[in-house]
């Protein structure tokens, strides 16, 4: 009887994993994420990648989300510290995400930005992804 009830809550919990609920959770912290990365206000903006970037989040349609922003942005000459911390922020969140595919746009955002600061933080977020 233990057995059978042991073998009923393992398939219970398997089955809570695929449910449509689970994943629509997962779906639904990305579009929290989505959401605070096109804000029109920049602290929501930085606020959402500097989740992003705590979470460690993998998705890549996210990060190239994040990617596009960053390199649309990186190169902005501005007095606007946040337009800095944004940067700064998306740089950590590709670092954070481990892809190796995003090496490229850290190494192009550090080779071309004209802040030091955005340099600084896009040399230190290369450190996070793996080494060939």
């Amino acid at each position: 009887m233990k057995k059978i009830l042991g073998i009923l809550i393992l398939v219970g919990f398997c089955l809570a994993l695929v449910s449509p609920g689970y994943v629509f959770s997962a779906s639904t912290s990305t579009d929290k994420y989505l959401k605070l990365i096109d804000s029109p206000d920049v602290k929501n903006r930085i606020r959402g990648a500097k989740m992003i970037a705590e979470d460690e989040v993998t998705d890549t349609d996210l990060l190239n989300k994040v990617k596009e922003k960053l390199l649309v942005g990186y190169q902005t000459k501005t007095r606007d510290r946040h337009h800095y911390d944004e940067m700064a922020y998306y740089c950590k969140a590709l670092g954070a995400s481990g892809n190796l595919g995003y090496m490229d746009v850290l190494k192009e955002v550090e080779s071309n930005t004209p802040n030091r600061n955005l340099k600084r933080h896009a040399i230190n977020s290369q450190k996070y992804l793996p080494t060939m």
